[in-house]
C-alpha cells in the first residue's frame, strides 16, 4: 500500500503537466487572437475616421483597403500635409 500525503499519492501530481508543444500552440493561439483583435479594431477606427473626414469615401471604393484606395488616401494625405507646411 502506498503512503498518502494529503489526498495525493506520493508519485501523483495534483496538476496536469502539459506537453511543451501543446503549451506553445496555446500561447501562439492566444497571440493570434490578440493580434487579430487589434487588426479588427484598427480597421474599425480607420473606417470611423474616414467617415468623419471624407464621408463619401466608402461609397467610392467597394474595398477600403484595396491598393487603389490606399494609394488615393496616401495622395490625399500627402497633399493636405504639403499644403499645411506652406
Amino acid at each position: 500500500m502506498r503512503q498518502m500525503h494529503g489526498a495525493w499519492p506520493k508519485d501523483a501530481l495534483p496538476h496536469r503537466i502539459w506537453d511543451e508543444s501543446y503549451m506553445e500552440l496555446q500561447h501562439a493561439t492566444r497571440q493570434h487572437e490578440f493580434v487579430t483583435s487589434l487588426y479588427v479594431q484598427a480597421k474599425l477606427n480607420t473606417r470611423a475616421l474616414l467617415d468623419q473626414v471624407i464621408p463619401a469615401y466608402e461609397g467610392v471604393f467597394s474595398d477600403l483597403y484595396s491598393a487603389t484606395s490606399l494609394q488615393v488616401l496616401r495622395a490625399v494625405c500627402k497633399d493636405k500635409w504639403m499644403r499645411r507646411r506652406l
